[in-house]
């Protein structure tokens, strides 16, 4: 199972600070959850499908970067566990087999958190704060066709915003919020892109 690419910066072996992460199409990333085989003769365990689980998961895969280091990781074979499917889908339910999903910004503990911009290949785009891989804050989103949503969102739900018809004062004080997210995010995501060079140049 393949889950894409990452160029940044990372903290104890997982993202954290800037970076920059490009998917593989989500018809590859899927993750086979099935029941563990141990085999008697190894100190892994093998998946039904064919797959070895890690020695230990406590520790380090040998090519892992160093603590608090800036570094590019290309994330093949289940280096992500389930982030391909589950979390890398943060919005739309059904997502083309053939879409990829470009992520510049901030993370945390191995997650998408703080100011970020999400790219699909699809044109589905979404500029503005999140928390745990979710769309969690203010922020905008545009659709393929163009239309926007914006407003504050809550688990990746919008709960307040243009969706939903506000009082024009409310209105205001949403939209300020939001243009201030979303340059937060154009900010965080052209750091990223610095980090990411970097990264790469090493």
């Amino acid at each position: 199972m393949r889950s894409g690419t990452y160029q940044g910066q990372f903290t104890n072996g997982m993202r954290h600070g800037y970076g920059v992460r490009q998917s593989v199409p989500y018809g590859m990333a899927v993750v086979v959850r099935s029941p563990l085989r141990t085999s008697l003769s190894s100190l892994r365990s093998e998946h039904s499908n064919g797959t070895v689980a890690p020695d230990s998961p406590a520790s380090p895969a040998p090519d892992s970067p160093p603590p608090d280091a800036a570094s590019t990781a290309s994330l093949g074979e289940g280096a992500e566990g389930a982030e391909g499917a589950d979390e890398a889908a943060p919005f739309e339910a059904d997502i083309d087999a053939t879409t990829t999903e470009t992520y510049m910004g901030e993370w945390k503990n191995d997650k998408r958190s703080g100011f970020g911009v999400s790219e699909r290949s699809s044109g589905l785009r979404y500029e503005g704060e999140w928390l745990d891989n979710l769309r969690h804050g203010y922020g905008c989103t545009t659709l393929p066709d163009g239309h926007r949503e914006e407003g504050k969102y809550r688990h990746n739900v919008l709960v307040k915003g243009t969706k939903r018809r506000v009082l024009p004062l409310k209105s205001n004080k949403v939209r300020q919020k939001v243009e201030h997210s979303v340059e937060g995010a154009q900010r965080a995501a052209a750091i990223a892109r610095q980090k990411a060079e970097i990264a790469a140049s090493r």
